[in-house]
């Protein structure tokens, strides 16, 4: 690929990358807006249907005067006389649904219903307003208004009024009942439609009854609108159109779901014009990048044709054509400045060859020289340095003879000493060569010098790693723990020869929570020792935000793999999350770690587990939460798989077996006691010998709650 192509595609990747960028940054924008428009409908809808209400139910004040002033209407009530009661009020509720009162009900103050106007529905049967809401009303002597459902399924509003007793009537002063009055929402509905402008519906939960303004669209709507969710703004298309319909739940004043109220509202020509308004910035931008593009092109072929004929002079000098001209050189860029290099090589070629020629003269002169101060030298020497000289001679003079019969160097080949020089080079040969052995043990003792340094750096620089790794390793365990009534913590850790990167950790989550953690990185180092600080600092932040230990761990596991960690690191660990109010404690492990439960002394039982990956090895690994209520003055004892797997000197491991064995024989539950009784039993076990891995125990106490 030539260097324009690569500068032609690295600029519309950025170009790609520019536009998704702009386009994502400009979908969240636009979702951001459009949740905040749904809000502010879904309230003002909820603001317009209170008014509304509220309107329809002031109207049912003058109906309620009407039936509230008949005579003997209290001592009827208080007298619980419903055939009389139901005499006195038939008259007045016939008269009261031409004026569009659907519901009169009359209750005594205990709530028991005296009478109802609900067609089919004997006294018998439960009643249309809600009973709670009629005892309030009854108790405090205070008319209020909601909303309830009639035995037909419409939604009414209804106007509850408290009856009270006068002077003469037997019981004295006080509430004798409550009386109930109800109109259909539909007129709410149609003032709501005219108002606001919308189709307005009311259904119960099962969108069986439908009360309202446009039946015809409910029927278009409805396969759709019953799947949208409670609150919601959804856009839906039937018949060609767009409508955007706006859902909210009605509760009567009990808070009782009675149905839906949901909002319809034509928009088509607005969503028409944003997605025309989509279309055309998508066009431009298409178009915008493509013409970026072209120009890009055209101005990277103009760039870049001085800088092919310099690649063609190039080719040509190394053919050996010293006659090449090249273009391009009176250019001030970088593309100028290498077709001026192109050309002064060349025209040093031609000045190399020209020295070439000449040495060649020079030394052939220089060759019949030596020639003679050599022969010279010969008769003074003694016989073995003469024989010596001569036999020197010997290879000069055969030198000689071969040296016409070669092939000249190629153009811009640098000529070797017995090509340039002739004879000279062959008189040289001896002495390099006995120079170049020297050289060549010289080269090896250096050679063995700096691999021996190399290797002492090596070792110091390891030991500063394991010694600034220990102790970021110590810096990163938790302070102790406050003395504390319900809950005891503490926890022990003995390094290893090499770092290991084993750390514990204990922390406060909220209000009656604690959380802790033992963790084993597996690797060394320097970048086993920032893993751990990574691993630790994660678990710490993503524990706040109220997650079970399964979802901390999952999350900390994929933040792990997202970073791009080495793949010869990753992390044993257990968290467990306590609720010191009841002794419930939930946890989840990643790897072997090894948790037990300790009752009482002499009883200790090993908590099962469900195998599970490693942080940090591969992302979306999942993980599963464990719960066990710890019972007061019981402790919970996690560590590390390093200190179940401790050898002593005949190779034996420490096992799981001989880690219940230590904790079966204390006999002290406190958690100083317990965190140091198993390390020393490892430390016996092992006889001291530095392990492979580090020792970590960490002991948790339920006290009961404070």
């Amino acid at each position: 690929m030539t260097l324009r192509s690569r500068i032609m595609l690295f600029v519309s990747l950025c170009f790609v990358v520019l536009v998704v960028g702009v386009s994502y940054a400009g979908l969240v924008r636009e979702a951001m807006l459009v949740e905040r428009f749904a809000e502010t409908k879904v309230r003002s809808q909820q603001a317009l249907w209170r008014h509304v209400s509220g309107t329809l139910a002031q109207s049912m004040d003058a109906p309620l005067e009407t039936i509230a002033s008949l005579p003997d209407l209290p001592r009827l009530i208080a007298g619980r006389d419903a055939a009389a009661l139901s005499l006195l009020i038939q008259p007045v509720v016939s008269g009261l649904r031409q004026d569009g009162v659907a519901l009169v009900e009359v209750f005594s103050a205990e709530g028991q219903l005296l009478y109802t106007s609900s067609a089919g529905a004997g006294l018998e049967e439960r009643a249309v307003a809600d009973a709670g809401a009629i005892t309030r009303v009854a108790d405090f002597g205070k008319g209020s208004s909601t909303v309830a459902r009639d035995h037909d399924g419409r939604l009414l509003v209804v106007l509850m009024h408290p009856v009270t007793l006068g002077e003469g009537v037997a019981g004295g002063e006080g509430v004798a009942g409550v009386l109930v009055l109800g109109r259909p929402v539909d007129a709410a509905l149609e003032n709501i439609k005219a108002d606001a402008g919308v189709e307005v519906y009311v259904t119960d939960l099962r969108y069986g009854v439908v009360q309202g303004t446009n039946p015809r669209l409910w029927a278009q709507l409805e396969p759709e609108l019953v799947r949208a969710a409670t609150g919601a703004v959804v856009d839906l298309e039937a018949g060609g159109h767009v409508y955007n319909a706006v859902m909210r739940t009605i509760s009567n004043s009990a808070g009782a779901r009675l149905g839906y109220q949901i909002t319809v509202e034509d928009i088509t020509e607005t969503a028409s014009h944003l997605s025309l308004v989509h279309k055309l910035t998508a066009l431009a931008a298409v178009v915008f990048g493509l013409g970026i593009l072209a120009l890009l092109s055209t101005y990277l072929a103009r760039a870049f044709r001085p800088l092919s004929t310099a690649i063609a002079g190039l080719n040509a000098l190394s053919r050996g054509d010293l006659s090449v001209e090249v273009e391009g050189r009176a250019q001030e860029d970088e593309v100028g400045r290498v077709a001026q290099a192109v050309r002064v090589f060349r025209d040093q070629q031609r000045a190399y060859r020209r020295q070439a020629d000449s040495r060649a003269r020079q030394g052939a002169r220089q060759q019949r020289h030596i020639r003679r101060k050599m022969l010279s030298l010969a008769e003074t020497l003694d016989p073995n340095a003469q024989a010596e000289v001569l036999r020197d001679l010997e290879r000069i003079e055969k030198a000689g003879k071969e040296t016409p019969g070669k092939k000249p160097p190629a153009t811009g080949e640098v000529p070797r000493q017995g090509e340039a020089l002739g004879d000279i080079a062959v008189a040289f040969d001896v002495m390099v060569q006995r120079v170049s052995d020297q050289h060549g043990r010289l080269d090896s003792l250096v050679t063995e010098l700096r691999a021996a340094l190399e290797a002492k750096n090596e070792l110091a620089n390891l030991q500063q790693q394991v010694e600034v790794a220990g102790r970021m390793q110590m810096t990163m365990l938790p302070d102790p723990l406050p003395p504390r009534s319900d809950i005891e913590v503490a926890g022990r850790l003995i390094q290893a020869r090499e770092f290991g990167g084993t750390f514990y950790d204990y922390f406060p989550i909220g209000e009656g929570r604690m959380a802790v953690v033992v963790a084993e990185v597996v690797g060394s180092g320097l970048p086993a020792a920032f893993f751990t600080l990574t691993t630790r600092s994660l678990i710490r932040s993503v524990a706040l935000f109220d997650l079970s230990p399964s979802e901390c761990l999952q999350r900390v596991n994929d933040l792990l793999v997202g970073e791009g960690g080495a793949e010869d690191l990753s992390a044993h660990m257990v968290l467990g999350i306590l609720d010191v109010t009841n002794g419930r404690i939930s946890f989840s492990t990643a790897g072997t770690p090894q948790v037990f439960l300790m009752r009482r002394v002499g009883e200790v039982s090993a908590v099962p587990l469900v195998p599970a990956p490693l942080l940090g090895l591969t992302h979306g690994a999942t993980f599963e939460t464990r719960e066990l209520t710890i019972p007061p003055r019981s402790s919970v004892i996690a560590c590390s798989t390093g200190l179940v797997q401790a050898t002593n000197a005949a190779g034996g491991e420490f096992s799981q077996v001989g880690l219940l064995a230590t904790l079966r024989g204390l006999d002290d539950l406190a958690v100083d006691v317990v965190t140091t009784g198993v390390v020393e039993a490892v430390g016996a076990f092992t006889g001291g010998r530095p392990q492979a891995h580090d020792l970590t125990a960490l002991a948790l106490r339920f006290n009961g709650p404070q």
